[in-house]
């Protein structure tokens, strides 16, 4: 995983950059996040492992690309807990954390409409070791989009209301050690709520 390990760094360093640069405009927002299941099998039995719609937070900076598109970073954070069906038994698996680090190029759509694109990585943090996490949590590559509407509040300060769609597939060691040698897409799905400022 050294990709994602190197995404991760860039990340953390061009974040607080680029919110200091030139013509910076910086956000940040909270929100929920569904997510399909991380594990859907039946040849044997049904198995599905299902993460809770998680509490989520994001912080971001751009900059001027070129014409009206701007280039940044975003930080990411939801907690939530997730569970294992095994046919008609559910079990609760505990506490797990997202960290998502991710490069971003966003424009507008329309007046007060706006899209971005995200590309980098997602670290699953589960609170223990134990199940499909019993080798740890993995860095697996994430791509998404998202749709801001902006509201202005006051001279300094917009309302941002913005929904997100990110992909990724997902595995860990302990599923391929059990034979599941086959990686599962999953999709994400967020709405949240927070501000935007573009600094000088």
């Amino acid at each position: 995983m050294r990709h994602a390990s190197l995404v991760a760094v860039t990340a953390l360093l061009v974040l607080p950059a680029t919110a200091r640069a030139q013509g910076a405009e910086y956000y940040f927002d909270l929100g929920a996040t569904y997510a399909t299941p991380l594990v859907n099998d039946d040849v044997v039995e049904p198995i599905e492992v299902q993460q809770a719609i998680a509490p989520t937070g994001r912080i971001g900076a751009a900059v001027p690309f070129t014409g009206s598109l701007h280039a940044g970073a975003e930080i990411g954070f939801g907690s939530g807990g997730h569970e294992a069906a095994y046919g008609s038994t559910t079990n609760d698996l505990g506490g797990l954390s997202t960290l998502t680090l991710q490069a971003t190029l966003g424009g507008p759509i329309v007046q007060r409409l706006r899209w971005r694109v995200a590309i980098g990585t997602i670290k699953y943090l589960p609170s223990e070791e134990t199940g499909i996490f019993a080798q740890g949590g993995p860095w697996r590559p994430l791509a998404g989009l998202a749709l801001e509407y902006r509201v202005p509040l006051t001279d300094a300060f917009d309302l941002r209301i913005v929904g997100r769609a990110d992909v990724h597939s997902f595995t860990t060691d302990e599923l391929a050690s059990r034979g599941f040698g086959a990686s599962q897409w999953v999709q994400r799905y967020a709405l949240g709520v927070g501000l935007w400022r573009f600094g000088s």
